[in-house]
């Protein structure tokens, strides 16, 4: 019966550490493995020379390119094609427990205006 009961820790154990070789969980349906083309749609917002979209589901995405043909289109709903990769980000707070989460970024090779407004807000 002892042995029954430390084989069962021993394979419980490695089953948790072979989980936690795996990394952190990738994001939902939404995340997209680095490399690939990806289209998102959403408002344009620059904070500090820091492009972003958030698009209709609340999922914000870092664009990368050129800020002369980014500019442009600040504020205004647009449809960006490009290269994704994602990154894991520290997160972690001053004085709270470490924390990270995955960043999607998208390398922009083509900005297309859908309406010269952000009229639509992120579904919650």
């Amino acid at each position: 019966m002892r042995k029954m009961f430390v084989l069962a820790v021993l394979l419980g154990t490695s089953a948790l550490w072979l989980q936690a070789q795996s990394g952190p969980p990738g994001k939902d349906s939404g995340a997209n493995a680095s490399g690939q083309q990806i289209t998102v749609k959403g408002c344009l917002q620059n904070a500090e020379g820091v492009y972003t979209i958030t698009d209709r589901h609340g999922r914000m995405y870092r664009i990368n390119g050129d800020s002369s043909q980014l500019s442009g289109y600040v504020g205004h709903e647009v449809q960006v094609t490009g290269s994704s990769s994602v990154k894991s980000v520290d997160t972690t707070q001053e004085g709270a427990a470490s924390t990270e989460a995955n960043r999607t970024y998208v390398q922009a090779q083509n900005v297309e205006e859908i309406s010269g407004t952000c009229s639509r807000r992120p579904l919650r």
